[in-house]
């Protein structure tokens, strides 16, 4: 009898002991989560501004770039990338398209005309497509897409880049690394010039 208890003692002081260290472990794995919560919250406020500036120059773009009358009258800033010959391109790792079947947008504009699922705009870094309306379409005899009568885009959207969030300052090496862009305005407008001033996460980069 007394070595049966001896046992049951033992495997209740072995229990305690598995007890505790199983206590430990959650409080180490506990405070573990909460650091790992808190470096994302601190950074979060860097990185939803580090895909600001994108926005910020997609949004000046929204103002007659992709019109098809503006276009045509050389008041796009875009103006530059427009036409046959030695255009303007951008990295051929920009595509930019008026996305009516993924965005909120209806799919038919003020005036009753259906739009397409999607219209091209820049593909490959080369302007390729226009936004153009009943108006433009009758004005300079171009196909009309759909678009609502300032030509502007309604469900923009650009493909996502190759490149790990992670190895953005290595592939940048030394340089200006703008996460956020403010008081953009056109100095100039079909030679698309901007001025505006750098904001918040904003960082000069040294050795990646």
């Amino acid at each position: 009898m007394g070595a049966k208890l001896r046992v049951v003692r033992r495997r209740i002081r072995s229990v305690q002991s598995t007890k505790k260290i199983t206590r430990a472990m959650e409080l180490i794995a506990s405070s573990r989560i909460v650091r790992a919560q808190s470096r994302v919250e601190a950074s979060r406020p860097y990185a939803e501004q580090l895909t600001k500036a994108m926005e910020d120059v997609a949004s000046m773009l929204c103002c007659g770039g992709f019109s098809a009358r503006a276009l045509a009258t050389k008041q796009s800033s875009l103006t530059k990338m427009h036409g046959d010959g030695n255009v303007v391109r951008l990295s051929p790792g920009v595509t930019i398209e008026e996305a009516t079947a993924d965005g909120v947008a209806p799919a038919f504009q003020g005036a009753g005309f259906v739009r397409p699922a999607r219209v091209p705009l820049i593909e490959g870094g080369r302007l390729t497509g226009s936004l153009v309306s009943p108006r433009t379409e009758r004005e300079f005899g171009l196909k009309a897409n759909g678009a609502n009568g300032w030509e502007g885009p309604e469900s923009l959207a650009m493909a996502g880049g190759a490149l790990a969030a992670k190895d953005t300052l290595t592939a940048l090496g030394t340089g200006l690394y703008v996460g956020n862009l403010h008081y953009l305005n056109y100095s100039d407008r079909p030679a698309a010039r901007i001025t505006g001033m750098t904001r918040f996460a904003t960082f000069w980069v040294e050795g990646g």
